[in-house]
């Protein structure tokens, strides 16, 4: 249903309740936009207004034809296929879900033993640890950076300080 702004009290409305809106409401309305393609209507012309672009058409603009589709379905299926290639890849971590909760166990077990940290030999630490318990033997650069970024970011902050660069084991 095709809904338009009222020019003179600038209420929405759709097009089934003007005549009542004009007869009710504001008695001067006269300009009538229709606020899916912003085309201004006067007077009883916005009766003829019976179709207009879709959302689809307003939001996504040249990306709307067919051809854009089946490129963006191309894509959308070479994506599907890396990401499951890298799932049977060795590298692969488990769930992101569970992640999280491992890298802390992993950094508690060592914050425990040690009780403070810096937090570059902490994350050497803990990422080799991670890695022997992954089985995992070779590492790209790429890969060490994503791990020692994962690693980080497990941290929780309380166990930082503003002072110094160290971790600190809290129960």
């Amino acid at each position: 249903m095709v809904s338009f702004v009222c020019g003179n009290c600038q209420d929405v409305i759709k097009k089934n309740k003007v005549n009542s809106h004009c007869i009710n409401n504001c008695l001067d309305a006269w300009e009538f936009t229709c606020v899916d393609c912003s085309q201004t209507f006067e007077g009883f012309d916005y009766q003829s207004h019976n179709q207009c672009i879709t959302e689809k058409e307003k939001y996504w603009g040249q990306f709307t034809n067919e051809k854009s589709q089946k490129l963006c379905d191309t894509m959308n299926a070479e994506v599907k296929k890396t990401e499951e290639s890298k799932g049977s890849n060795k590298e692969a971590v488990m769930d992101k879900a569970e992640e999280p909760n491992e890298w802390l166990q992993i950094i508690n077990v060592i914050l425990k033993e040690k009780g403070q940290l810096e937090w570059k030999k902490l994350r050497d630490i803990v990422v080799k640890k991670y890695c022997r318990k992954k089985k995992i033997s070779s590492i790209t650069k790429a890969k060490r950076s994503k791990l020692n970024w994962e690693c980080l970011a497990s941290i929780p902050i309380s166990y930082t300080s503003k002072s110094h660069n160290m971790i600190t084991y809290q129960c």
